[in-house]
C-alpha cells in the first residue's frame, strides 16, 4: 500500500489537504498472511506440553488414588454444616509435593435455616512424588475428641510432560 499526499500550492483557509492512497493486492494479501501467522504462532501450544487440568474428588473417592502433573489443581469438595460448628481441616500433606491454595470455600446446597454446604478446598501440585492428603471434619474448640469424620486420598505428581 502506497500513500501519497498531494498538496495544493497555494493554501487557502478552508481549502482541505488532499491523499491519495493507492491500493496494492499482493501487499494487501501479504499483510494478511502475516498477520494470521502471527495469530497462529501466538496461539498455538509448545510441542509436548498439555495445559494444566483441574482434578475434582468427593467423598466418594476416600482411599483412592489420583494422578496430577506439576501445575495441576486437585479440587476436593466434602459436605459439611459449619452451622453445627463443624468444620473440615487440612490436616496432612508433603508440601514438597502438594499444597493449598488459596481459603476454602462454602458453596451452600440449599438456602434453608442450617442447611449444609459444599467445602471446596484447593490444592496445587507443586513437585513430583506421592503423597497422602488427610483432611479431618470436627469442631476445632474440642480438645482430645476425635473427629467426626476423615477424608484420604493418595495423590501422585508427576512431571509436567505430557500424559
Amino acid at each position: 500500500m502506497a500513500i501519497a499526499v498531494h498538496r495544493p500550492v497555494r493554501r487557502r483557509p478552508h481549502h482541505p489537504i488532499h491523499v491519495v492512497v493507492t491500493y496494492h493486492p499482493v501487499l494487501a494479501a501479504l499483510a494478511v498472511l502475516l498477520a494470521l501467522l502471527l495469530v497462529v504462532f501466538l496461539v498455538s501450544d509448545r510441542p509436548g506440553t498439555v495445559a494444566p487440568s483441574v482434578v475434582q474428588v468427593g467423598e466418594s473417592d476416600g482411599n483412592s488414588t489420583v494422578r496430577l502433573r506439576t501445575g495441576d489443581t486437585l479440587q476436593v469438595t466434602l459436605e459439611g454444616n459449619i452451622s453445627t460448628g463443624f468444620t473440615w481441616e487440612i490436616a496432612g500433606y508433603d508440601e514438597a509435593v502438594i499444597r493449598p491454595v488459596g481459603e476454602q470455600q462454602l458453596v451452600r446446597r440449599s438456602n434453608g435455616l442450617g442447611a449444609g454446604e459444599d467445602v471446596v478446598t484447593r490444592f496445587e501440585a507443586v513437585g513430583a512424588g506421592t503423597t497422602v492428603v488427610r483432611m479431618i471434619y470436627h469442631r476445632q474448640f474440642e480438645d482430645g475428641v476425635a473427629p467426626l469424620k476423615t477424608f484420604e486420598v493418595v495423590v501422585t505428581v508427576e512431571g509436567s510432560a505430557a500424559r
